[in-house]
Formats: C-alpha cells, structure tokens, sequence
C-alpha cells in the first residue's frame, strides 16, 4: 500500500511539473484458448495522452515492462512501446492523442493455464532527450479464458426506419458458460 501511495505522489508531482496526463483505457481485457467461435480476437493494451501547450516540452525515451509472478510468455503478448512515437521527440503543443503499449493477437496457447495475468508498463522520459525518469507506471492485466460463450439476440420495433424517424433496438447478451463470468463494455 505504501508503494502505491508513494507512486500516486510521485505521478502527481510528475504531472504538475510537467502538465501532462497518462491514463490507461480498461486495464483488464481477455483473450480466449478457443477462438473458433470469434471471426478476429485482440487485446489491445492502450495508455491516453493529455497535454497542455503551455507546459515545457516532454520527452519520452522509452517504455519497460514487467510482468508479474506466474506470467507464462506463452501468451504472446506483443510489446509495443509507445506505437507511432519516435523516442526523444519533444511532445509540445495543445494534444490530446492515445498509444498503443502492447498487443495479444489471435487464440491463447494451448499450454497457458486458465486465470488472470498481470504486467505493468514503466514510461521512461523528462526534459530531455536523456531522461530517464519514470513519468508513470500502468498497470494491466488478461485474463485468459476458454473460449466467449455469450449468446446475442437482438430485436427492433421498427424493421424499416424512414427518414426523421427512430427505430429501438435491443440486444440481450446471455452468458452460457457454466464457470466463467463477462463484463459487458459500452464503447
């Protein structure tokens, strides 16, 4: 707990002397051992970007990953850095933009065991093109499940909409698998 508290001080402080915000999108996603029932399947781990035009210019310099106890690098999970960023390039100006810090793409391998695995992503940078200091760290995690077994079923009032009018539609997803529970996401 004392680490935790002591990174969320340390992230303050990097945000206020610098005026940029990291933020993670859904840290906890799956990935499935049979993937025949699913036309594609990846788990996209993404960070956001948030900066303000007048703060001084930020550096990053790298991205390390660790990866917690009982990982099995039989997942494959496709390490990233920061996708469509040069390192050592100064982040200036007014943005608002999101990165791509690792990727799972396709069925798990058959030799993973089935559970929850945990890494975390270290983003390196500072002032400059040398920095090494830690401007954050995200945790994430997959879970490694079976396979989807949710059943959809959807239904509209109005099969033909015209022109200014609506129609409702709803879906129904229903959870078939005997040991396995989802979390439904909005996007």
């Amino acid at each position: 707990m004392k680490e935790l508290l002591t990174l969320g001080l340390l992230a303050t402080l990097a945000h206020s002397a610098f005026g940029y915000d990291f933020s993670a999108y859904q840290p906890t996603k799956s990935a499935f051992k049979d993937d025949s029932n699913l036309r594609i399947t990846y788990s996209n781990f993404d960070i956001g970007f948030t900066r303000s035009a007048a703060e001084a210019d930020l550096f990053v310099n790298g991205v390390t990953y660790d990866y917690g106890s009982g990982w099995d690098y039989n997942i494959s999970l496709f390490e990233e850095g920061l996708s469509g960023y040069t390192y050592g390039t100064p982040l200036t100006g007014d943005m608002t933009t999101g990165y791509r810090l690792a990727q799972h793409y396709g069925a798990v391998d058959s030799s993973v065991a089935l559970g929850m695995y945990n890494f975390s992503v270290n983003i390196l940078g500072g002032a400059d093109a040398n920095a090494t200091d830690v401007l954050g760290t995200y945790n994430y995690s997959l879970l490694v499940a079976d396979r989807l077994n949710l059943q959809i079923t959807s239904s509209f009032d109005k099969p033909v909409v015209m022109p200014g009018e609506t129609s409702n539609l709803s879906m129904t997803a229903t959870n078939i698998s005997s040991t396995q529970n989802y979390q439904l996401l909005s996007q």
